[in-house]
């Protein structure tokens, strides 16, 4: 079955999916999770910490908000695409989505120069770039398109793979910290556009459609999901070949902390230097060619319709794009974040900053700026927030909180505090929370007081003789 159609329109309908780079984590020293998830450079506030499965997730989307979708009827509400459709850029509109668990994590620091770090992470990553034609074709039909030649190609990059890593920071200078992270990577599935050009006309007098197609995909880990006889996408299941499925690739994250001046410090990182080579269930999917076909195309998106028709959608589009499979081993990059973070620390338990952060991916980059507040009410509580703005999902306000009882550690985070409470509001948005224990918390030093010279006693004692 063609599930590849059926899961890409779900969904550019629905994003029910979670997403995309945190910026609110890189800001947040006293968690374990910064070391092993952005800056490998970052010593946290305690000796020794214990991380439990915890879960990231999030979604960015450059065209529409959730809430686009659907529309209010006199007999309830419906799915709607035609607002979505009137804020779609005609050329290139993004989704890009992100799922993480963390598997666990341990760290522990030594000599107060030291820290090491050993984790599991299991990611998946989706970015879909699409002309709005596509989804116009599925929701109008190609009759919106009468003597018109359209682009409807997506280009589609999916990742799905467990990471096993080891990571190091070290006090190399006073003013300077630095640290990395080496990840071992299986992947058990993964998708990469190589190209991806089609152009649909129809006819004005008769219908006929006319498909000029040049796309090839790669994909490894899953079946022949364009095969209509198949009707799994994993091409194995197996517990096995989940921890280890064959598809082996590597990855570096890079940190260092500075010590700009003894309030402000500067925090760069980056994640996910590396790439996959797929040779286990890897294909090359090829469209090429000219096809013609007679009659008007399925309209499987309807808005007379109280339902979507999945079906309908993946044989109407499926049956278009005559794919050939053939045997082929190839690698895919993994999506490489970059940020820069300065944290000027007004007092002990305050602390202010900004942030830069970028992601780069198959062809496609995002950018986001930030201002962050972090306060820590007493020793129970740290609590923050953080307003933004990201070039594919517009302005966001994050939040976070961590519960410090005693070793347990529990936290809360988002990026866009907004659409996590009304999912149909905003572009995007992510959360992570979990618990973590934690243990020898590192005591803060105190200035000690200036006492200002009496200068009267210090000439009394120099003329007087009793200076040393």
């Amino acid at each position: 079955m063609k599930n590849i159609f059926t899961f890409a329109i779900a969904i550019f309908c629905f994003q029910n999916v979670w997403a995309q780079q945190e910026f609110g984590l890189p800001f947040l020293t006293h968690l374990a999770q910064t070391p092993v998830q952005v800056n490998p450079a970052t010593f946290t506030d305690h000796k020794i910490n214990v991380v439990f499965p915890n879960v990231f997730g999030g979604y960015s989307n450059s065209a529409f908000q959730v809430g686009d979708l659907f529309k209010d009827t006199p007999t309830g509400r419906k799915v709607d695409l035609e607002t979505a459709l009137f804020n779609m850029d005609p050329t290139e509109n993004v989704l890009r989505s992100s799922t993480s668990v963390n598997g666990g994590a341990i760290s522990f620091q030594v000599k107060q120069k030291y820290q090491f770090s050993f984790f599991q992470n299991t990611n998946v990553d989706l970015q879909v770039a699409y002309p709005k034609a596509l989804p116009e074709l599925l929701w109008r039909g190609n009759g919106a398109f009468v003597g018109q030649e359209v682009e409807i190609a997506p280009e589609i990059n999916m990742l799905a793979y467990n990471e096993y890593g080891f990571g190091i920071a070290a006090k190399l200078h006073e003013k300077f910290t630095g640290g990395f992270n080496v990840k071992y990577i299986s992947g058990f599935a993964g998708f990469r556009t190589l190209t991806a050009q089609t152009s649909l006309m129809t006819d004005e007098e008769y219908y006929q459609l006319t498909l000029n197609s040049d796309i090839i995909y790669r994909t490894g880990g899953m079946t022949d999901i364009f095969d209509e006889n198949e009707s799994d996408i994993l091409a194995d299941d197996s517990p096995a070949y989940f921890i280890n499925s064959g598809n082996v690739g590597y990855s570096v994250d890079f940190g260092m902390n500075i010590q700009v001046l003894p309030q402000l410090q500067v925090n760069l990182s980056m994640q996910d230097v590396g790439k996959i080579q797929w040779t286990q269930h890897a294909l090359e999917q090829v469209s090429k060619g000219t096809f013609q076909y007679d009659g008007e195309i399925v309209r499987p998106f309807s808005d007379e319709e109280d339902d979507f028709d999945f079906d309908a959608v993946r044989d109407s589009i499926g049956d278009l794009f005559e794919f050939k499979a053939t045997p082929k081993s190839f690698y895919t990059e993994l999506p490489q974040r970059f940020s820069i973070v300065a944290r000027y620390q007004f007092d002990e338990r305050l602390t202010f900053g900004a942030s830069f952060h970028n992601e780069f991916w198959q062809g496609v980059s995002s950018l986001a700026f930030a201002a962050h507040a972090q306060r820590q009410m007493g020793n129970w509580l740290y609590a923050g927030a953080m307003l933004g703005y990201h070039d594919k999902s517009s302005v966001f306000l994050g939040a976070n909180a961590t519960f410090q009882l005693g070793p347990v550690q529990l936290f809360v985070l988002t990026d866009n505090v907004v659409t996590l409470i009304n999912p149909e509001a905003g572009r995007g948005t992510n959360v992570r929370a979990g618990l973590n224990l934690t243990f020898l918390k590192k005591k803060i030093a105190k200035k000690e007081p200036v006492v200002p010279l009496d200068i009267e006693k210090v000439n009394e004692d120099y003329y007087f003789g009793t200076q040393d």
